[in-house]
């Protein structure tokens, strides 16, 4: 599976890169990703668990990351999906979906399910162009309604 240029599959070594990227754009979650884990132990899981796709500027730093549990012949979890202000509008979180999409595919995934907050449009709407329908909608946040969203493969 190829990926786009400065994209790439991020090993074991990217623990503290992928903590300080969700540290960057926890504010932008509904409500905040720390209000609701602790970043440092949650980064940690992801690294060790998590098959984690980044996009990589020339300074090294992460600018758009997608985690996610990748189960063979059983649903595949999208965990976190992000892109930083400087790429956004650029397809970036799109390369990085359907790579997801095309990994969870070949290891023999049957669906791809993920979260997110019902008022966040245009990412619906990019889950939606990719195949994705809506499965649940649960009223379990303060501030919005959460949308679980799965995609058969």
């Amino acid at each position: 599976m190829k990926l786009n240029k400065n994209i790439s599959k991020l090993d074991k070594t990217y623990s503290d890169n992928i903590e300080c990227f969700i540290k960057e754009v926890d504010c932008e979650f509904v409500p905040p990703l720390s209000s609701r884990v602790s970043i440092s132990e949650w980064s940690k899981k992801l690294n060790e668990l998590a098959v984690n796709i980044g996009k990589i500027n020339d300074d090294g730093d992460l600018e758009a990351l997608i985690s996610f549990y990748a189960n063979k012949g059983d649903v595949s979890y999208i965990s976190f999906v992000a892109v930083s202000k400087s790429q956004r509008g650029k397809k970036t979180g799109t390369a990085l979906l359907d790579y997801c999409i095309d990994f969870c595919t070949e290891i023999g995934s049957t669906y791809v399910k993920l979260e997110t907050w019902l008022s966040n449009e245009r990412i619906i709407d990019v889950y939606h162009s990719r195949g994705f329908v809506d499965l649940e909608i649960k009223n379990d946040r303060s501030v919005d309604k959460s949308l679980i969203l799965i995609k058969k493969l």
